[in-house]
């Protein structure tokens, strides 16, 4: 569901968009901004709260006790559980991965171009550390002329 409301505020914040609403591209860009690293954070916390490490121990502590939920008059074991919650997470790593990430990135170069300590105040909005500033850029849109400012300060091969 946030992915969707993620895509339909793209839509409607477009730069093009912005002419016609009569808005600061400025703005624009800061509430894209925002919303893109409020999303990202959110699912980031909640697939680190649903870690593989995390599902395992549930999943052994669950096989120990036998323990079985009832529902519509179906008996789903632990095991069964455990299969959901695994998809789940990982379908929520490649949510986070191949779009949250690259959309948050994107906004930041289209709108703070130059201007790292803006767009690294949105990455740690979503819940990134500094040191992991690199990697993130990295993995989205990689080394390029105009992702270079975030970079600023670090050497290469950081």
């Amino acid at each position: 569901m946030k992915r969707v409301a993620v895509t339909c505020v793209a839509r409607i914040v477009r730069e093009e968009s912005a002419g016609r609403m009569n808005v600061d591209r400025r703005e624009l860009g800061k509430f894209s901004a925002l919303y893109a690293a409020v999303i990202l954070k959110g699912f980031r916390e909640e697939y680190q709260a649903t870690s593989e490490e995390k599902l395992r121990k549930r999943w052994k502590e669950g096989a120990k006790n036998a323990w079985k939920v009832y529902r519509e008059g179906r008996v789903f074991s632990w095991e069964d559980q455990f299969i959901v919650a695994q998809d789940r997470n990982r379908s929520m790593k490649r949510i986070i991965e191949e779009w949250l990430e690259k959309r948050l990135i994107r906004i930041l170069v289209g709108y703070f171009p130059g201007r790292a300590a803006e767009a690294r105040q949105y990455i740690r909005m979503a819940g990134y550390e500094d040191r992991e500033i690199n990697g993130l850029v990295d993995r989205t849109l990689g080394r390029a002329k105009e992702t270079e400012f975030l970079y600023k300060g670090r050497k290469k091969k950081d």
